[in-house]
This record gives structure tokens, C-alpha cells and sequence, in this order.
């Protein structure tokens, strides 16, 4: 007489195979989970950074007398300078405001406007104008 309660060697593979099937299932939705995550930090991280910059300079150029711009610098009331340098924007050569910068532009219109734009490592564009208030 043959025992009916134990498991035959096919019986045990086949569910050695589903479960590892599973766990892989599992284990790959994790995994895409956890980079998904990391990708929506260093956005956020990013993007916050950006926001600060924008609200910075805005801060600035508002109360300035004089604005000058050279392409990926800008100059305020001839003391306080904003510049792009390697992947960096910098306040005064010494103090970074925003990382993974591909390119700042800083243009003045008609002396009274100042278009900033910023483009981020990962082809993201931030942009905006602002009105001088003199």
C-alpha cells in the first residue's frame, strides 16, 4: 500500500517553480516601486530648489536699482552676482542656490523685464519673467 499523504517529487517541483514564479512577480514590482520613489525625490528635490532660485532671484531683481545680464549671468545693483558654472547655480561665486543645472539664460527686455530660464540635467524648463519695480 502506497502512503497518500506525502508529496511526489513532480508535485514538489511544480510548486518550487510557481513560487519562485511569485516571488519574482513580487520582487520586480518592488524593485520598480523603490526607483519610482527615488525618481519622485530628486524631483521634488529639484524642483524645490529651482522654486528658491526663482523666488531668490525674483526677491532681488524686484528691489534692484540696476540690472545687468551677460547670458548665463546676471549682475544686481553691481554687488550681487548670479551665475551658471559647470551644472550649478551659484550666488557670488561661493554659495550654490540649485544643482543639475544644464543651462541658466538671463536676459533683460526693454530694461524693465528680466526673462530667467533654467533647464535642468534632466530636460526640464523652468521659466519665468519679472517686472522691476523702480
Amino acid at each position: 500500500m502506497s502512503d497518500e499523504r506525502a508529496f511526489t517529487l513532480v508535485e514538489l517541483l511544480a510548486a518550487l517553480a510557481l513560487l519562485s514564479i511569485v516571488i519574482s512577480l513580487v520582487g520586480s514590482v518592488l524593485l520598480y516601486g523603490m526607483k519610482q520613489y527615488d525618481r519622485q525625490t530628486d524631483s521634488a528635490g529639484q524642483s524645490n530648489d529651482y522654486t528658491y532660485s526663482m523666488a531668490l532671484l525674483s526677491k532681488e531683481i524686484r528691489k534692484a536699482g540696476k540690472v545687468t545680464t551677460t547670458g548665463d549671468s546676471i549682475t544686481i545693483d553691481e554687488t550681487l552676482v548670479f551665475s551658471h558654472a559647470g551644472t550649478q547655480l551659484i550666488e557670488n561665486d561661493n554659495r550654490v542656490i540649485a544643482e543639475d543645472v544644464k543651462k541658466a539664460s538671463f536676459e533683460l527686455i526693454d530694461n524693465k523685464n528680466v526673462k530667467i530660464k533654467l533647464i535642468s540635467n534632466a530636460g526640464k524648463e523652468y521659466q519665468t519673467t519679472i517686472h522691476m519695480r523702480r
